[in-house]
């Protein structure tokens, strides 16, 4: 297991980070810090104890319209989740995606129901959505990015079906519970 540190990024700070996604980076360096200045989004950086940027992602509020009077509700958007290239391809990223679901499931903080995301429409993108993180497309392929969400239901339902996964998941929880640099620990392939 690896240690990192999760902060919550303000406005105006600033972070190396080279994600080999020219939306997502730019995002980071310019998008962000507006988004946050008007109360649209919140920003965090997982790092190494020497500093370096390992992920960033931002979270907003939103609300799924769902297909039917069933499938809809309040929901957590992330904005953008990017992984810095030297640290692909090691969990990370699915971990972030299980560390805001139990934020939201365990914590219930705004009362969400769902968590969206408008993904690149990159193959390994969309993999990464649907087969590591169970979300399910919602639009159309040949867009720029592509519509999905996951049921936080289904997330609630698999923690109290296994006492194992429900630690794992109390464990990220707590994490985000605390003010400032809070140690962060990340099983790395």
């Amino acid at each position: 297991m690896s240690q990192f540190i999760l902060s919550r990024l303000d406005w105006d700070d600033e972070v190396d980070f080279d994600c080999n996604d020219l939306e997502i980076d730019d995002y980071f360096q310019r998008g962000r810090k507006s988004s946050q200045q008007n109360l649209a989004s919140v920003s965090y950086c997982l790092k190494t104890p020497h500093q370096t940027a390992v992920a960033l992602f931002s979270l907003a509020n939103g609300y799924f319209q769902g297909f039917d009077e069933y499938s809809r509700g309040p929901s957590v958007t992330i904005i953008a989740l990017g992984v810095h290239n030297q640290y692909q391809n090691q969990g990370i990223g699915r971990n972030i995606i299980r560390f805001i679901q139990a934020f939201f499931v365990l914590n219930n903080k705004t009362g969400c129901r769902y968590m969206t995301v408008s993904a690149s429409n990159k193959v390994e993108t969309i993999r990464f959505y649907e087969d590591y993180c169970h979300f399910i497309r919602t639009g159309d392929r040949g867009m720029a990015t592509v519509p999905m969400y996951h049921d936080l239901m289904d997330t609630k339902n698999a923690l109290e079906l296994d006492p194992e996964l429900m630690r794992n998941y109390e464990i990220a929880a707590k994490q985000i519970m605390h003010t400032g640099s809070t140690p962060f620990e990340i099983a790395v392939a």
